[in-house]
């Protein structure tokens, strides 16, 4: 990954930044954009939570997205951000750019962040526009079969896709699959792991999970059609790994329905 990324540190800091980018916001200054995007720690709290970064240069107008990276649940409210690896920003810029430079639609990185005194990491990537996840493009109940069914069908081909190139999703859901001007891609891969050769029962929980999500969408009233799933594994397209999918899969859902009837999310 050094032909992609030029490295850059401070006492403060530590940055990685797309080598095609370099030039346009080393105008700017990379302490300013660290500022930038570092001032806006509080609202990044949320685990997920992604905000817009617009940086105008003389002759160019960006727009970023930035991911903050923080720990959740009951150590963060003890420890807060300094029980994160803030390497995890890095990590996902890695595995974006080596599923990017090998074909596979994901969100163009432009820098990682890590605030080395406060143990915070940021994402910053390329701003998808028109973009919906895939429960909110499914929910639109204008959405025509045609172009539903084609949509789900991509979906599963794109998951296909980054199956056969060795990478696991370790948080696969219809939350991580992005719809943008026709076009998909994959979000959310702080958790990813890459592996020279997937095996099929790390293929198969993968197709799995991604099957309680819809199952989980349609339980909590979204749109989502016990048929989406189905279309969805037709254009992953393998037939062995499909119907292993099937087997068993109402008794798989089974533990996770009782949970939702009993509030546990």
């Amino acid at each position: 990954m050094n032909n992609i990324f030029i490295k850059l540190s401070s006492k403060e800091w530590e940055l990685i930044i797309a080598k095609k980018f370099f030039n346009d916001l080393n105008k700017i200054g990379f302490k300013s954009i660290v500022e930038m995007v570092n001032k806006d720690k509080v609202s990044l709290k949320k685990r997920g939570e992604i905000k817009d970064l617009r940086i105008e240069t003389a002759e160019k107008k960006y727009s970023f997205m930035v991911k903050g990276y923080h720990r959740g649940g009951f150590f963060s409210k003890i420890f807060g951000d300094l029980f994160v690896k803030s390497d995890r920003a890095f990590k996902e810029a890695y595995i974006l750019a080596w599923g990017a430079e090998h074909g596979l639609k994901v969100p163009e990185v432009i820098s990682a962040i890590k605030m080395k005194k406060e143990k915070i990491g940021y994402l910053i990537t390329k701003k998808l526009e028109n973009s919906k996840d895939l429960a909110e493009f499914l929910n639109d109940r204008t959405l025509s079969i045609s172009l539903r069914r084609k949509s789900l069908k991509k979906s599963g081909k794109i998951i296909k896709d980054m199956h056969d190139k060795g990478i696991l999703h370790k948080d696969l859901n219809i939350r991580n699959i992005i719809v943008s001007d026709k076009e998909i891609y994959i979000v959310d891969f702080d958790k990813a792991i890459l592996k020279k050769d997937l095996k099929p029962i790390d293929r198969v929980e993968n197709l799995r999970r991604i099957d309680r999500s819809f199952e989980k969408y349609r339980y909590f009233g979204g749109n989502v059609k016990k048929s989406d799933y189905f279309a969805f594994l037709s254009g992953y397209g393998d037939r062995y790994l499909i119907n292993k999918c099937k087997k068993g899969r109402w008794l798989s859902l089974l533990p996770h329905k009782i949970a939702w009837k009993l509030g546990i999310t």
